[in-house]
């Protein structure tokens, strides 16, 4: 409360100071406190009624009530002038030596004494304020240990955490859907946090358990959105063998959504081809004997594509009716792959893997024999943007199921998982042909886009360029080494043939010039036969070489070929039908 003032050189009017002085020499606390709210140093050394008021303050400091002499320092520690401070040293060292302060005004007494140094002579009040100074009540002076308080807090905040987890497990079981329904929503909702994350993870059998007891739609699905925040690769196999349980006895109400939600776990986090077309069989089969609309909408190039494995597949999941009714459907081409792109690449050893509107991804392929390897190079191209981006947890992850993974070995290097707008970071992906193979291997590249606003997730799959091509050397015969190894191949099921439509033109420089960065050296003096264009190779594995025989024949009348190759493996001669076909 700011003091009133006079107009006269007193500083304060007859009337304010006498109700000052009457208020400073009650007995009762909360008077005292109204009259110190009326002082003011400045105003108080310029008054008539000094010498009366500082004696009534004086009176307070020696005073034998604490609370006196609570309000006395307090106004000198905070209100009292350099000038008028130098009346009440007696007063203070009176009462620093007295030793019957309450620790909880000590730190007031200090900061009054701070006041007026000047004042203090020799050594008289030394060592009571050293004294002083090393008492264990002096919290003010000292600053708090900031790392212990933050660690204090941290500890604290889990311990409360774990309880509330607890709390929220056993409320799972509640009598009530909604305490129940909102327990799983909070849960859920941990189950992403940092802090809580982990612990949430250690109670998911419990979740488990808490959703196979569940009736209730409106309780299930935050259930298994809690379970779905909860799912890695570490625990995904037995979560889906427990979802997938319970999915044969669930409601149909939520049969659709619970089996396109386990769907998503299996993709998010794969472990191998044969368990994830087992995954997704288990849930085509269990959605088509509950006959809901979901199994109208299933993708039949999906399907077709899934029971493609079936050599890999468990007997379980193995459904010959269906089987059928997938190859009759056309093939639906996978959303987001470059799969469309991939074939391309047969006769190029280096390009564009990917490429968006932020990120860029090139391939250079090398191989010396049954060896390969593969440089990736990831590139931010969000630089370029007015509001770039930072790439973090990159993680690309080759997926090689099935029988590709005893077909070829893939060990990638470890990536830099942090690439800022405009950097790039290169990735070695080793690759040892043991045998023959027919699929191509996959990366799933995954990261998080840190822009401006809410961080994104990218998730592709990517096929990478690695065909039995990358694997095929050239061989130089000569006519008749040709013929004889022609005739030896001449068993049915080690040749492939195919007549189709040419694409391009027919000239024979320009099939020569398309075909020999691939199969390498024409073969020349090839007798009777001068439309005939032949070429020699193999395939080079870790299991052996694979002889190859190819033969053209074009004709120009018809604008068709007639593609004919011979090799001791007949997956190998189709597939290479298949891709020289392509390119002609």
């Amino acid at each position: 409360m700011s003091a009133p003032h006079g107009n006269g050189p007193s500083g304060l009017d007859i009337e304010t100071a006498n109700k000052v002085i009457d208020l400073l020499r009650s007995t009762s606390e909360g008077e005292k406190e109204l009259g110190y709210g009326y002082l003011d140093g400045d105003t108080l050394l310029n008054s008539d009624f000094k010498d009366v008021i500082v004696g009534a303050i004086k009176h307070d400091l020696i005073s034998v009530e604490p609370a006196h002499i609570k309000l006395g320092l307090k106004w000198v520690a905070n209100c009292a002038s350099l000038r008028l401070a130098e009346e009440f040293v007696p007063e203070l060292g009176e009462l620093l030596n007295s030793g019957c302060i309450r620790p909880s005004d000590e730190h007031t007494l200090l900061h009054a004494f701070l006041s007026v140094p000047q004042f203090i002579e020799g050594t008289e009040y030394a060592r009571s304020l050293l004294y002083l100074l090393n008492g264990k009540s002096i919290d003010g002076l000292v600053t708090p240990p900031l790392i212990y308080t933050v660690f204090q807090s941290d500890v604290l905040l889990r311990a409360i955490m774990e309880n509330v987890i607890i709390q929220l497990m056993n409320t799972l079981s509640h009598d009530d859907i909604n305490l129940r329904m909102r327990a799983a929503e909070s849960l859920s909702l941990l189950a992403k946090s940092d802090i809580a994350g982990e612990t949430v993870k250690k109670h998911l059998d419990t979740v488990i358990v808490a959703l196979k007891k569940e009736k209730e739609a409106s309780v299930v699905r935050p259930i298994v959105n809690c379970i779905y925040a909860l799912c890695d690769r570490r625990n995904t196999s037995n979560v889906i063998v427990e979802l997938l349980q319970y999915l044969e006895t669930a409601d149909n109400l939520i049969k659709e959504e619970l089996a396109s939600r386990v769907a998503t776990i299996a993709t998010v986090h794969p472990i191998d081809y044969a368990w994830f077309t087992d995954s997704i069989l288990s849930i085509l089969r269990i959605v088509r004997t509950a006959g809901i609309d979901a199994y109208e909408r299933v993708l039949p190039g999906l399907m077709y594509e899934l029971h493609s494995y079936l050599k890999d597949i468990e007997p379980a999941t193995r459904d010959v009716w269906m089987e059928k009714v997938a190859a009759e459907l056309p093939v639906i081409a996978a959303k987001g792959a470059n799969g469309d792109t991939t074939l391309s690449f047969v006769t190029r050893d280096e390009g564009i893997l990917y490429e968006d509107n932020h990120i860029h991804i090139r391939f250079k392929v090398e191989t010396c024999s049954h060896l390969g390897r593969i440089y990736v190079t990831y590139r931010n191209k969000t630089g370029e943007l007015r509001r770039p981006e930072k790439f973090t947890n990159l993680d690309p992850y080759i997926l090689t199921g099935g029988s590709l993974g005893v077909q070829l070995q893939v060990q990638s290097d470890a990536v830099n998982t942090v690439v800022d707008a405009g950097a790039e970071v290169q990735q070695l992906i080793n690759i040892v042909c043991v045998q023959e193979f027919s699929e191509q291997p996959m990366m799933r590249l995954q990261f998080i886009r840190n822009g401006p606003y809410i961080p994104s997730t990218f998730d592709k799959c990517l096929y990478l360029p690695i065909f039995i091509w990358t694997f095929f050397q050239p061989t130089k015969l000569d006519s008749d080494e040709y013929y004889h190894r022609w005739f030896t191949l001449g068993r049915t099921v080690q040749q492939g043939q195919k007549g189709f439509h040419a694409k391009y033109s027919m000239d024979k420089d320009s099939v020569i010039s398309k075909l020999g960065g691939l199969c390498g050296e024409l073969i020349d003096d090839v007798g009777p036969y001068p439309p005939l264009l032949p070429w020699s190779g193999m395939i080079d594995t870790q299991s052996g070489p694979i002889p190859v025989l190819i033969r053209l024949m074009p004709n120009s009348d018809t604008k068709t070929f007639l593609l004919t190759i011979r090799c001791a493996k007949d997956t190998v001669s189709k597939q290479l039908v298949e891709h020289i076909s392509s390119l002609l």
